[in-house]
């Protein structure tokens, strides 16, 4: 096809930027978009599945039909509220069978779940609230300590920003046959699915991670995100019989969608709610809901691996452990395959947009040292040097294809800062592609560093500390020098804050193989590595305790 410039042309306000018509009546020729609405899908899956187990959660259980009972009543108390299709709905819980619910019952009302962390704080928030000018936030019944800070946090957001909290609660389980799908106009002044706004076509929209500062919107259209959410359950090998352990936020795309909470329910599988922040306790529960799959980032799975008796008692039915969020070591690797049983999937992706996967049947230095291939035969990836022009093995990653976005919501800048002319999503990433597909994430474009005129990429030499057996967490920027341009800072967590010396670190380095220019200038020792997201470092929080 050629390039097409039309993507590039700014929306209007309240809107976003779509893919130009002549790239989606390819895709659709091509079988790269799905045909209807997600939650029609999941609807007919509900239908079939009756009384199978949908949702999971500590003292929760609902069948299918419990689960679409649940969703029709929210969505009638929506419409009798008068939120009308094209709305935005703020949904910010811990993971819990009413998040489920939620996500689903707004869908079902035509409007437009906007998922949010609840680890954002008050700023955050507030934004995000705001830029997608909310009609209502709903969160989770109050039911610990935890979840009455976050009721009185959002209750001043909403003050703040002029739009109503509502409290969602289950109704009382029941496997009597619920309404599929029928019509609800009680209250409402039009039918279900009626375009409003030009957002009937937008299933959900997802966060940026903040990376760049606030978090963007990201408008996710039903045909692409759903045909996204097909090909990564293909690639992670669900199926009906797949229970699923969202143990990671699943506000958060990584968990919701890749496939995540979503692609389970679309295949008819179990979803798990469990927390991360209890290791024993979200092992405990694999181990007794007969978990198949789950998805970590490094950090979680390294408290797996010191939970050693909980994780080998998920061995018996665990099949795959999806690693991402940043990328993970093959020491860590190994280690998780070992005690779990399981093939650890490496996974890579954007809430833009592309996805890649690693295969079971990769060769090892595609398992444990590439972050896989692209989930679609439709992406796109192009890299590009520092001088804007295209660059061959190494490079800023670039990608468009049938599920990437043209365009953020109601933010014409951020379009002109993240999107090329002809339609590719600048990711920021630094990567190297191999001959045979394989993607290999290097760093980020600000993170890479340049060190006497050599480029290092600090991913390479956390990956190496990470295997020293006095390292907990690790992390490594670069500090401004007037003579290098750069000198490398290692940030080291350690069980006592007094680890390994930096003479120590570089001859472990030394010992691996590393080029003199690349051992580290200098260590800190700090109680935790800050955090972005689900698992990605805070190096600009990181750089900024250098100068403090």
């Amino acid at each position: 096809m050629t390039a097409d410039l039309s993507s590039s042309v700014e929306a209007a306000p309240n809107s976003y930027r779509r893919l130009p018509l002549d790239r989606i009546a390819h895709y659709r020729s091509q079988g790269w978009w799905m045909d209807g609405r997600l939650e029609e899908h999941i609807a007919r899956v509900a239908a079939q599945a009756g009384t199978k187990t949908a949702v999971v959660a500590p003292n929760q259980r609902l069948t299918y039909r419990q689960l679409w009972h649940a969703v029709e009543r929210l969505a009638a108390e929506l419409a009798a509220a008068a939120i009308v299709p094209g709305d935005r709905i703020a949904v910010q819980m811990n993971n819990c069978a009413e998040l489920a619910v939620a996500l689903l019952g707004v869908l079902r009302v035509g409007a437009i779940p906007v998922p949010v962390m609840p680890s954002l704080g008050v700023r955050e928030t507030s934004h995000v609230v705001a830029t997608a000018q909310a009609a209502l936030m709903i969160i989770a019944p109050a039911r610990d300590l935890g979840a009455r800070r976050a009721l009185r946090r959002l209750g001043d957001v909403a003050e703040r920003i002029a739009a109503p909290v509502a409290v969602l609660g289950l109704p009382e389980a029941s496997d009597s046959a619920a309404p599929v799908l029928t019509p609800m106009t009680e209250g409402r002044s039009r039918a279900i699915g009626a375009p409003a706004r030009d957002l009937d076509k937008v299933a959900v929209m997802l966060l940026s991670s903040g990376t760049t500062g606030l978090p963007k919107l990201i408008p996710r259209e039903h045909g692409p995100f759903g045909y996204m959410i097909t090909r990564a359950a293909a690639a992670s090998e669900f199926d009906a019989e797949s229970v699923y352990l969202a143990v990671l936020p699943a506000t958060h795309g990584f968990t919701l969608d890749c496939p995540g909470v979503l692609g389970t329910l679309l295949v008819g599988g179990t979803v798990v709610f469990g927390d991360h922040r209890n290791p024993a306790a979200a092992l405990a529960m694999a181990a007794g809901e007969g978990v198949t799959h789950t998805t970590v980032v490094p950090a979680v799975a390294r408290q797996w691996l010191a939970e050693a008796e909980g994780l080998a008692r998920c061995a018996a039915t665990m099949r795959v452990i999806q690693i991402g969020g940043a990328r993970p070591s093959e020491v860590l690797m190994r280690s998780l395959e070992e005690g779990s049983g399981a093939f650890v999937q490496q996974c890579y992706g954007m809430s833009e947009g592309l996805l890649c996967f690693t295969d079971r049947s990769d060769p090892d230095s595609v398992r444990y040292r590439t972050q896989g291939r692209p989930a679609s035969p439709g992406d796109e990836l192009r890299l590009v040097a520092d001088n804007g022009e295209m660059a061959y093995g190494t490079g800023e990653l670039w990608t468009r294809g049938p599920y990437t976005v043209a365009g953020y919501f109601d933010d014409a800048a951020a379009d002109r800062r993240g999107f090329a002319a002809d339609g590719f999503y600048r990711t920021g990433d630094v990567a190297r592609i191999a001959a045979d597909g394989s993607v290999t994430i290097l760093g980020r474009t600000g993170d890479v560093i340049s060190r006497g005129g050599e480029n290092i990429s600090p991913d390479e030499i956390e990956d190496a500390l990470r295997g020293h057996p006095e390292i907990e967490d690790v992390a490594v920027v670069g500090r401004p020098d007037e003579i290098y341009g750069e000198l490398i800072s290692v940030f080291v967590v350690t069980p006592d804050w007094a680890g390994p010396p930096l003479a120590a670190l570089r001859d472990h380095l030394r010992t691996q193989g590393f080029a003199e220019f690349k051992l580290p200038d200098d260590v800190k020792y700090v109680g935790e590595i800050p955090k972005i997201g689900i698992g990605k470092v805070d190096r600009k929080r990181l750089r900024a305790l250098l100068v403090e």
